[in-house]
């Protein structure tokens, strides 16, 4: 994960998710959304030892995988104690400050505002401003996040991350939840180098998944590893207290179909471009959005998963009324290349 992203205070941390600001004509503002998560690790290594373990029996692992310190890793988020009603005063360019407030599940959000003469001096490079957050009942603050600006125009790529860009096997549940817990995440091939192009091009990133926020590490370091661009993150929220274990790997799309139209009501005057796969419900997903929105939606591209067998009457289902010429599938990504460049071209920043 970035150096930005979490920052450990006496026992509790904080973590800032990457979210997608936007451009206000009207008042010369930045509108800054604030997304992050205060928990706390669990206290005693018996209780965590305890947590480990029925979440391998849970899982169905035959071995004592909460030994592997994978399993571990991507385990422990799942088991943090959730940080209710920390006050954070959270500002952004040094000037605009929205107090806020963790909610049951430790999730906080919220709005700030920041002028774009401002925004421009301060920002990155690749367009990043910096947010801070302080804990007025702890010393050790500030604590660091980001957001994207995202021009009011342009070109953005709304990507999927299970069997798009990252190997998963989302329809084998075995399989899957191997991937997920016991193996080191692998990257699709040639997806990282074609997206690095697209976004040299000057194409933006926000990659969505239906993988639970407690995965948010894990995802986010892959990304960095494998050098995807930088972008950002949707993922949707899942309490175990609510006795839906059973849930963290369902294909549940609502989430997912929700945070890509808030995307492009968010942005009218942009144009997307879909990258999925055919696993999931990214065809039906992207097939509904590409007809709501068919003046902002310029194509979609849909990989077509080896180990799923393929219903081409699956696919003129859920692209029906979307012409032909705005869907692809496809198996490598190195076809679509060339594509996916031309358009760029064709769309200004």
């Amino acid at each position: 994960m970035t150096e930005t992203s979490q920052q450990t205070i006496q026992g509790e941390n904080v973590i800032f998710f990457p979210t997608a600001a936007r451009w206000d004509s009207s008042r010369g503002n930045w509108e800054i959304p604030v997304h992050g998560w205060i928990f706390q690790p669990k206290a005693s290594s018996k209780v965590q030892r305890a947590s480990y373990t029925l979440f391998r029996r849970y899982l169905k692992f035959k071995v004592r995988e909460e030994l592997n310190p994978l399993f571990r890793e991507r385990a422990q988020a799942f088991f943090y104690v959730n940080v209710r009603n920390r006050q954070l005063r959270i500002t952004s360019a040094g000037t605009e400050t929205l107090s806020s407030k963790s909610v049951g599940h430790g999730h906080f959000a919220g709005m700030i505002r920041v002028p774009g003469d401002l925004a421009s001096k301060l920002q990155t490079d690749d367009g990043w401003l910096q947010l801070e957050a302080e804990d007025p009942q702890l010393s050790n603050s500030p604590h660091v996040g980001r957001a994207l600006l995202v021009p009011e125009r342009g070109i953005s790529v709304i990507s999927d991350i299970d069997d798009t860009i990252k190997h998963s096997e989302v329809r084998d549940r075995k399989q899957l939840l191997a991937n997920t817990f016991l193996r080191e995440f692998r990257a699709v091939p040639e997806t990282a180098e074609v997206y690095r192009i697209w976004q040299q091009a000057g194409a933006m990133f926000h990659y969505v998944s239906s993988s639970p926020w407690q995965l948010f590490q894990p995802l986010e370091r892959f990304l960095e590893e494998q050098q995807f661009p930088t972008g950002t993150i949707h993922l949707r929220m899942l309490r175990l207290r609510d006795a839906r274990l059973i849930r963290i790997f369902s294909s549940r799309s609502e989430s997912k179909a929700r945070a890509i139209e808030d995307l492009l009501k968010n942005y009218p005057q942009r144009k997307f471009i879909f990258v999925g796969d055919s696993g999931e419900r990214d065809p039906e997903i992207y097939g509904t959005l590409a007809r709501r929105y068919s003046n902002q939606v310029l194509h979609t591209f849909i990989r077509e998963v080896p180990w799923h067998r393929q219903l081409q009457d699956r696919f003129a289902k859920a692209f029906r009324g979307v012409p032909a010429e705005n869907w692809t599938l496809f198996r490598t990504i190195g076809p679509i290349r060339e594509r996916m460049e031309s358009m760029l071209k064709l769309e200004p920043a």
